[in-house]
């Protein structure tokens, strides 16, 4: 369902501000490519049944549109095997596939591969939806990108008059720790590098063998109409049209919060609360947020 911006508030203590610099020439390499699509928050907590160790975890056979495989249209013969489900099943199993790698990695939705329809292959498939004993569930993934840079007349700060060409290296893993369907936890480890450059790199290049995110989640409310859950620990933020709030996904080292956040998701409202404060990247020593700073806010989105 469509959903609209109805409501941002935002408050700074003190000022906040991060800039990226576009260059004349880029050459990026993303593994996996994300999907263009916005997701303010979603989590995923599946009610899956249990599966044994070492296995994915499978749900219930039963389709979107509540019909098990053998109901509904059948695919055209010569479309696909005989035993297959509906080709609209298909369809929307290689949707969620191409959806399920967001722009912040604690989104990302992997419950395609809990569908029984499912029996295609991506790379990486083999590393979500684990089951670890009867209660925990794990995704493991990442991302690494190259990006080579010829600037000319700006490098540093401004319009310098200073050229240089230079190679960013960044590499991203994920874990995702799904205990029960009230609580998980996630990690992202990050290493961003700059390589070949004649001048010293922007603090926005540069954040050796550091936490981008590392929070505990917990389930403390669920009915027919919606869930709210509540996080703590270091997480980045992305809101709407990101001019306000993102990760900053251009600078190779992103931007990242640590605090406190409580949020709604319902069937026609959606409100995000947050407490955190800035943490900014420091190139040769463990991350660690500003406390001279605050930044603060509640995003409500609604139902069309």
């Amino acid at each position: 369902m469509a959903r609209a911006s109805r409501c941002l508030l935002v408050f700074l203590t003190s000022a906040y501000l991060s800039c990226g610099f576009a260059a004349h020439f880029a050459l990026a390499a993303d593994v996996p490519s994300v999907a263009p699509t916005l997701a303010v928050e979603f989590v995923s907590a599946p009610a899956h049944a249990v599966g044994e160790p070492g296995t994915v975890k499978q749900t219930s056979t039963a389709g979107a549109d509540g019909l098990s495989p053998d109901e509904g249209n059948r695919c055209p013969q010569g479309e696909c095997p005989a035993d297959c489900c509906t080709c609209k099943k298909q369809k929307e199993l290689k949707q969620a596939v191409a959806r399920s790698h967001k722009p912040l990695f604690y989104n990302n939705d992997f419950r395609y591969l809990c569908d029984p329809c499912y029996d295609d292959f991506s790379p990486g498939d083999g590393l979500k939806r684990r089951a670890i004993g009867e209660h925990i569930t794990l995704d493991v993934g990442g991302q690494y990108r190259a990006r080579l840079h010829n600037e000319i007349g700006h490098r540093r700060l401004g319009l310098t008059g200073n050229n240089d060409d230079f190679l960013l290296h960044r590499t991203r893993v994920f874990l995702n720790a799904e205990i029960g369907e009230r609580f998980r936890v996630f990690a992202e480890f990050i290493d961003a590098e700059s390589n070949y450059e004649n001048l010293r790199p922007r603090p926005i290049e540069v954040n050796r063998a550091d936490m981008l995110n590392l929070f505990g989640e917990l389930q403390l409310y669920d009915d027919c109409c919606g869930q709210a859950w509540a996080r703590v620990g270091r997480q980045e933020l992305l809101y709407g049209a990101q001019r306000t709030i993102s990760p900053l996904d251009w600078a190779n080292t992103r931007r990242t919060f640590e605090g406190y956040k409580a949020f709604y998701q319902g069937q026609n409202w959606d409100v995000d609360a947050f407490y955190t404060r800035p943490v900014f990247a420091n190139a040769t020593h463990f991350d660690s947020p500003d406390y001279d700073q605050e930044f603060m806010g509640v995003y409500s989105t609604s139902a069309l």
